[in-house]
């Protein structure tokens, strides 16, 4: 319910994904919150950081710029 509460406030346009176990959190190995992860369409990790992330960094666009030039490789 706070999660919910929280989602609604700062209405994100991306799907939150929990993981009460943490099971997926071993298997993508994720040692620090928050982490962030940029997930192809063929479902593999492309791009993973252990940490909160400045989405506009340059650094950060470079490299979705470079993930997005990838995809649209033949």
């Amino acid at each position: 319910a706070r999660i919910r509460h929280f989602l609604q406030q700062v209405h994100v346009e991306f799907p939150v994904l929990l993981d009460p176990g943490g099971h997926t959190a071993t298997q993508w190995r994720v040692y620090v919150f928050p982490s962030t992860f940029v997930i192809g369409p063929d479902g593999k990790i492309h791009y993973g950081v252990n940490a909160a992330l400045p989405w506009d960094s340059p650094e950060v666009l470079q490299k979705l710029r470079i993930l997005l030039a990838h995809k649209k490789q033949p």
